[in-house]
């Protein structure tokens, strides 16, 4: 029985930085140092289906730069540290398929997490492009079902935030009047922040609409309003990967914050992954994903 690990899914958003150019900085990638460790991108190589299909396949190696380890001594029985370079720690694997902007990673316990990956990804890649303007993220996809019982749980919502940007290449049909709204402004980025008067609540419908949505149903007549509050747009365009979002409400008592980073939708497939078969599994993922969230091609019109 093969040994099965988690991945996460995402999307590789990038700011004056080509496909072609995200590709060969994947390949060619720099090393960053954090947090005592050494980072840098392995493996990594391309690949196109025969329907045309591409992906990029690869692993982002945890390693130490210069240590020690433990070895045996067969004929003094006995341990001796010797110095070696290099050490890797860890490694995750991953594959990114540009057609959805999309990436699964995989979470290797106590030793990459996925925020971790997701940090470290994006900061390997704007270093080895030089930090001229360019930026790099990967922004998780949200989990519906977990999230909307979190959000259903909340007595009122006191605040929402929201930073979205212009997705590319898929938009989606709750959400197109935002897409829309960020074309016509001629803006890569939106903040929002909404905040219920003293002691209210937002008067908002995204539990309705998140539900509706995941079991690809009609809007309820108390949730018809189109195009939606620009509010719940921005935090249904950062759940389905094109930005990042916050809930804060009260359940009881007590404060809760709900994040979009915190609830990031997965699938579990072989911790030591063939290529070809990572990226069919993570192919039908996002297919699934934009199948059952209604996401399209919008002709987003920028990287």
């Amino acid at each position: 029985m093969r040994i099965q690990a988690t991945y996460y899914l995402g999307r590789v958003h990038k700011t004056n930085i080509e496909e072609r150019k995200l590709v060969d900085a994947l390949k060619n990638s720099a090393r960053i140092q954090m947090r005592g460790y050494a980072w840098t991108l392995i493996d990594v190589s391309e690949h196109t289906k025969a329907d045309k299909t591409e992906y990029v396949y690869g692993k982002l190696a945890k390693y130490v730069p210069r240590g020690s380890v433990s070895q045996v001594d067969e004929n003094f029985h006995e341990s001796k540290d010797v110095e070696v370079d290099r050490y890797m720690v860890a490694s995750s694997h991953f594959v990114y398929i540009p057609c959805f902007s999309g990436i699964a990673h995989q979470h290797v316990w106590n030793r990459i997490e996925h925020k971790a990956f997701r940090r470290t990804f994006g900061q390997i890649v704007q270093d080895t492009l030089g930090h001229f303007f360019v930026e790099c993220e990967v922004e998780p996809i949200v989990e519906y079902t977990k999230f909307i019982q979190r959000i259903s749980s909340l007595r009122r919502i006191t605040r929402l935030n929201a930073r979205v940007h212009l997705p590319n290449p898929l938009f989606g049909r709750l959400w197109e009047s935002l897409k829309g709204y960020l074309d016509h402004r001629n803006l890569d980025e939106l903040a929002i922040k909404e905040e219920a008067a003293r002691d209210g609540s937002i008067h908002t419908e995204l539990a309705a609409i998140l539900e509706s949505a995941a079991n690809d149903q009609p809007l309820a007549d108390g949730a018809k309003r189109q195009p939606l509050d620009i509010g719940d747009a921005a935090v249904l365009m950062a759940a389905d990967g094109y930005g990042v979002a916050q809930v804060e409400g009260r359940e009881g008592e007590r404060k809760v914050v709900i994040r979009t980073r915190d609830v990031t939708k997965s699938f579990h497939f072989d911790a030591d992954p063939e290529p070809q078969k990572l990226f069919e599994a993570a192919r039908e993922e996002l297919d699934k994903v934009s199948r059952t969230r209604h996401l399209g091609h919008g002709g987003a019109k920028r990287e």
